[in-house]
């Protein structure tokens, strides 16, 4: 074309150029054809038409690779010495590419190139080659994505599984996850084959060298498994290692009812409750020996523990009432006598301490109160005969009227009732005369009051 003519002559010449150059097109069918417009037009078309330079060029690589073969690449390069393909020897990058064995170095080389290509076909199969071998997780996972219907996608996804699960130590959680995540993997069977032997080696792993709360776990992740019963064992045997006592092995029962060796967790418990009881028996704690009665009526040897209770009781007692409350707390004693004998005896402490205390500074209620409170006390006639005396001297009311309620048999009663009617009736009012006839119907002088009511 000659590019110094008039713009309207060179516009119309463009025009028709690229008219023709859209037939030769059209028309060009093999590599042939494509040498013929390379060669005769190759510079103008590359100046004038770039986008369709660079279709010739790769149509004529194209047909003619696919004809005679990749292997006759250095023929077509020294045919064609100026293709752009020839230039950068694309022949010698991909053997590059393939002696490294890089997944990523594949990735780059087919990205480099329109598809079409007759070098991307191997390049293509020669990552699938790198990826199966290679098992790197997420070059596997690429090239499913790009490739998902390649031939030898299956062998992908066996390499890609086979990575997946060594990533996740063979954990059957995360096969699982798979399964959900890739329901369109090739071979179902093989992920329930693993699912079971993951749990299978987890099984082995924990009873070989699994912690306490590994094998709970697997209990409760696994209740269906088929040997549950060892890993209960398993388990158990590491809780009482550690918490092997009554109160551990009573936990134990409580939090799992549902364990299945239960003549080996009773033989254990009686094992305990015989080493406790031994410890409580040596020790002076009076409330662990009423959790045993209270707790275990049925131990065989619980005779022992209520007599050890019972004498640890008598020695620290301070009064009968603290063992009349242990007699009506239990009614089963298995020592009725010998506890009824306890509390005389103690009462006859309580009794002499009591009186022990009492001296010239004690009022009347003191004396009052031990007389109540001892009521079988040999000492209630010396108390009733200096406490009536005392009184018939004091004129005091209100323990006068106390001392006849609690000796209202004394032989003094007479004299002291006749005491106490003026200071009772001091105000000379009808209500406090007949409220004191009320109190004391035994009062002797019947005139007198018959008298003061008028």
């Amino acid at each position: 074309m000659y590019s110094k003519a008039p713009e309207s002559r060179l516009g119309r010449a463009k025009e028709k150029w690229n008219i023709q150059l859209t037939q030769r097109l059209n028309a060009a069918t093999t590599w042939q054809d494509f040498s013929n417009l390379y060669s005769r037009f190759g510079a103008t078309i590359a100046a004038q038409n770039p986008q369709e330079a660079a279709q010739i060029e790769q149509k004529l690589f194209n047909l003619y690779m696919t004809e005679n073969g990749l292997d006759q690449f250095p023929q077509f390069a020294r045919q064609f010495p100026q293709h752009p393909y020839v230039k950068e020897n694309i022949q010698t990058r991909f053997e590059a590419v393939k002696q490294s064995g890089d997944p990523a170095a594949y990735d780059k080389f087919i990205a480099a190139y329109p598809a079409g290509n007759p070098f991307l076909p191997p390049a293509i199969d020669g990552l699938s080659e790198t990826v199966i071998k290679k098992g790197e997780l997420k070059a596997c996972e690429n090239f499913l994505k790009k490739y998902p219907r390649h031939p030898r996608k299956n062998e992908v996804w066996l390499a890609y599984y086979e990575a997946y699960k060594q990533q996740n130590n063979f954990d059957k959680a995360a096969i699982e996850r798979f399964k959900t995540h890739y329901p369109g993997f090739p071979y179902p069977d093989m992920i329930q084959a693993d699912i079971k032997a993951s749990t299978d080696l987890l099984y082995a792993n924990i009873m070989k060298k699994g912690a306490q709360t590994q094998a709970l776990d697997f209990i409760k992740l696994y209740p269906d498994y088929p040997r549950l019963d060892s890993m209960w064992l398993r388990y158990y045997t590491l809780y009482k290692a550690e918490k092997g006592d009554l109160t551990g092995l009573e936990r134990f029962g409580q939090t799992h009812p549902n364990f299945p060796h239960k003549a080996l967790y009773n033989k254990d418990k009686d094992k305990a409750l015989d080493a406790h009881v031994e410890k409580v028996l040596a020790g002076k704690d009076v409330s662990l020996y009423r959790s045993l009665v209270e707790n275990y009526s049925n131990y065989a040897n619980i005779n022992k523990v209520w007599r050890g209770y019972f004498q640890l009781l008598t020695t620290q007692t301070e009064n009968a009432a603290e063992l009349e409350s242990f007699k009506q707390r239990y009614t089963k004693f298995p020592f009725p006598k010998e506890l009824d004998a306890a509390i005389a005896a103690q009462k006859k402490k309580d009794m002499a301490k009591a009186y022990n205390t009492l001296g010239t500074s004690s009022t009347t209620t003191d004396y009052l109160d031990f007389v109540k409170a001892f009521p079988a006390s040999p000492h209630q006639s010396e108390i009733e005969k200096s406490l009536s005396t005392r009184l018939a001297a004091s004129g005091n009311a209100e323990e006068i009227g106390q001392f006849l309620d609690v000796f209202p048999k004394s032989t003094r009663r007479p004299a002291l009732l006749k005491r106490l009617y003026p200071l009772a009736t001091a105000d000379g009012s009808l209500n406090s005369i007949m409220a004191f006839e009320n109190a004391y119907p035994d009062f002797p002088d019947k005139a007198k009051i018959a008298d003061d009511k008028k």
